[in-house]
């Protein structure tokens, strides 16, 4: 558990509030950038105090998956009418479509012709 007070001399650089959930994001005294995920509590005259885990390390493990897999696969995700909300470089070169042909329209729009209809998801 780490703890940070608002009279630390940290360099703070973002705070994003996700769900009740605290991302701290900074660079320490030797210029290296952590991560913290936890909770604040607010006092009085605006002091704070942050409780939370460093998660530096599973930060960077998940981004070198995530690179794996854009190199490897395609993905994209989908509202739950189906429509298309992002896709990763992969799924833009095996499909031919550009990504804005591709934003928001329905998945089956890259359904290949190789397989019958009932094959593809309706919303």
């Amino acid at each position: 558990m780490i703890s940070v007070d608002s009279g630390s001399s940290h360099d703070f650089k973002k705070i994003i509030t996700t769900s009740g959930k605290v991302e701290l994001q900074f660079k320490n005294k030797n210029g290296a950038r952590l991560y913290l995920i936890g909770a604040v509590a607010i006092g009085e005259s605006d002091q704070f105090r942050f409780l939370g885990v460093d998660v530096t390390e599973l930060k960077a493990e998940l981004q070198a998956r995530i690179d794996i897999m854009n190199q490897t696969s395609i993905v994209s995700e989908a509202n739950l009418r189906g429509d298309i909300l992002t896709v990763n470089d992969k799924f833009i070169q095996v499909s031919k479509y550009s990504k804005d042909e591709l934003i928001g329209k329905p998945h089956n729009t890259t359904r290949t012709l190789q397989l019958p209809e009932r094959f593809s998801i309706e919303a």
